[in-house]
């Protein structure tokens, strides 16, 4: 199963990965992070070059950022009402988010984008707001570079410790498997009781 994924990703190359965050920064629901988890740990196992790794990473996530952004300013919320639903954006979030971007556009941008439930509405706000295309760009530079290389770089250290890792794993499979559902069941759990505790206040 482990080779069968890796030669899949290694088939699709620096562009899928360039690809997959260039989704990711559009907002859909999407496991940009791991992808470039998996892009650093192929890099070090010198299947893909680490500067190409990062490169694209940079160029996929900095366009679909844009291209948020102007999607906001130019269609805002008559976008949102239509295909937020794709994006999981409520209008509703989407003002609010604004909001709290008009008050620190740098700090909210940088930092707040590393919050799930907020990184992807972000930079359609940042397009509704005050703030220019420069200054976004700007932020939005940095937010990526702090991304991307946390990510890269941990898929680039973990590249060292995966074979000891899946060596363990496939010796203690039921216990690895039984461990996954019960941490997947509390993250169920606490969700549904999280949404019902809005829906009651």
């Amino acid at each position: 199963m482990y080779e069968r994924v890796l030669e899949y990703l290694i088939a699709m190359g620096v562009a899928g990965l360039t690809l997959g965050s260039f989704i990711e920064a559009l907002g859909f629901p999407f496991p940009g992070g791991p992808l470039l988890l998996l892009g650093g740990f192929l890099a070090h196992r010198g299947h893909w070059p680490l500067y190409q790794v990062g490169a694209g990473a940079f160029l996929g996530f900095t366009a679909g950022s844009l291209l948020a952004f102007f999607i906001g300013r130019h269609f805002g919320l008559r976008f949102i009402r239509r295909w937020g639903r794709c994006l999981k954006i409520t209008p509703a979030r989407l003002e609010r988010t604004r909001t709290w971007l008009d008050r620190s556009a740098a700090g909210f941008i940088i930092l707040g984008r590393f919050v799930p439930w907020v990184s992807n509405v972000t930079p359609y706000a940042a397009g509704l707001s005050r703030l220019s295309p420069g200054h976004f760009l700007f932020f939005n530079t940095v937010y990526t570079v702090m991304w991307a290389g946390l990510y890269i770089s941990l898929g680039h250290v973990l590249g060292r410790q995966a074979q000891p890792v899946l060596d363990l794993l496939k010796r203690h499979l039921p216990l690895s498997a039984a461990l996954v559902f019960l941490a997947w069941l509390l993250f169920f759990l606490v969700k549904r009781r999280v949404k019902r505790g809005q829906g009651t206040g």
